[in-house]
């Protein structure tokens, strides 16, 4: 042989490891190491998932002041309008809200007959309501054979809105219509 035949084979039995382990280690230290990942793996999801579950409970909200203590009161009526001959308008109950120009929303209840009142801070709003369970008459449909049904109350109504922006003076403001058209 050469001696870089000779070096070689000197240096590859000197690379060989010392100790192969056997088959039933080589699996028992994967297992142990996959075991390991799963739990490092799912300690770092439930951490990841803990921290966005924090951000979500503790996010700011925007408040709903009921009623702010210097605010003016505002009083009106929730009215339907509109619709088939025959078909009454008048107040009805459902929620009227007021949304400040900083996207602060306040929501007063208006009773059954249409009025409501509430407390704002002076200002502009938009100033919109829902119907509360309300199918115009125009939605009650009477089939054939008697039955009668309804579609959903939204299905009656557009966006019921004041005419335009309310602006509110410091002394409150009265005569408010939230208007409900009868499609």
């Amino acid at each position: 042989m050469s001696d870089i035949t000779k070096l070689l084979a000197a240096e590859a039995v000197r690379q060989q490891p010392t100790h192969q382990p056997a088959f039933a280690e080589l699996v028992r230290s994967r297992r142990k190491r996959a075991r390991r990942n799963r739990f490092v793996i799912g300690a770092a999801m439930l951490l990841a998932l803990s921290a966005v579950g924090g951000s979500v409970l503790f996010k700011q909200q925007p408040t709903v002041p009921s009623a702010p203590s210097d605010g003016a009161v505002v009083t009106g009526v929730l009215l339907t309008v509109g619709g088939p001959v025959g078909t009454p308008s008048g107040g009805l109950a459902g929620t009227v809200e007021f949304q400040a120009a900083d996207g602060t929303v306040t929501a007063a209840e208006a009773a059954s007959d249409g009025r409501f009142s509430i407390t704002v801070s002076p200002g502009q709003y938009i100033v919109t309501g829902d119907p509360l369970g309300v199918v115009p008459p125009s939605l009650i449909i009477e089939n054939s054979s008697g039955v009668v049904t309804s579609r959903s109350p939204s299905a009656g109504y557009s966006r019921c809105r004041a005419d335009a922006p309310v602006t509110v003076p410091a002394s409150g403001l009265s005569g408010v219509q939230v208007i409900c058209h009868i499609r």
